[in-house]
């Protein structure tokens, strides 16, 4: 009763920070939006106000992300194709890695302390498989990458399992990479309206397939 009243107590903390944030970056990109919806307003101009933002921005999506980790059920994975829009692939990419990197190990941090995951996502079938990985720093690494495992029962996964601070920065580093720098270029693609969107996209699905079939294979191996 009390861990679930102090987990109550922190989603709820991580909420308010997140519509703090949301509401800070609605500020940030308001004249964006007018300028969007503006029929008068050119494309040109729209385009140069979107790449206009510097370090304010940046600093609000790198910390959204952060929360984003943290929070049960949250994708950061719109926040990374917005971040490439806006940022293009490079230091859009490099906005993505810090906020998914520093979330994920803060993550880690927190959740040995606070129960972020409720006792029933305890016996969630990803974390049973994550838990009996052969490879595990290799499959907990692939894990991050993929979208529709939630890094937060990864990083509960990797809290588990007591591995050090050394592999955990180097797991949440590796695994926050790929993706991040994915999700810039398909931003910025979509920014700029080419075909490239698509092939990403298509990659990605490619590569997250593989990535699955890999984790199910390694905990098929740890099993038998």
């Amino acid at each position: 009763m009390v861990q679930q009243t102090v987990r109550r107590r922190w989603l709820i903390l991580g909420f308010v920070v997140l519509i703090i944030l949301l509401l800070l970056l609605l500020k940030a990109y308001f004249p964006d939006l007018t300028a969007w919806i503006n029929p008068k307003a050119s494309k040109t101009e729209v385009m140069d106000l979107v790449r206009s933002h510097g370090l304010d921005a940046a600093v609000i999506l790198v910390a959204l992300t952060i929360v984003c980790c943290m929070i049960p059920g949250i994708p950061t994975s719109v926040i990374g194709i917005f971040v490439g829009l806006c940022y293009g692939p490079l230091f859009g990419g490099m906005i993505n890695v810090l906020g998914n990197a520093s979330g994920n190990f803060l993550a880690i941090s927190l959740l040995n302390k606070v129960p972020l995951i409720h006792k029933n996502k305890q016996q969630n079938h990803w974390i049973k498989h994550l838990s009996t990985l052969k490879h595990p720093q290799t499959g907990l690494t692939i894990s991050y990458m993929i979208p529709f495992i939630p890094s937060i029962l990864v990083s509960y996964t990797i809290q588990q399992l007591r591995m050090t601070k050394k592999q955990q920065g180097s797991i949440v580093f590796l695994g926050a990479l790929p993706a991040s720098i994915l999700y810039a270029c398909g931003g910025d693609a979509l920014f700029k309206g080419n075909i490239k969107l698509g092939v990403i996209l298509l990659a990605i699905v490619i590569l997250f397939s593989v990535f699955i079939f890999y984790i199910k294979k390694d905990h098929q191996k740890r099993v038998v």
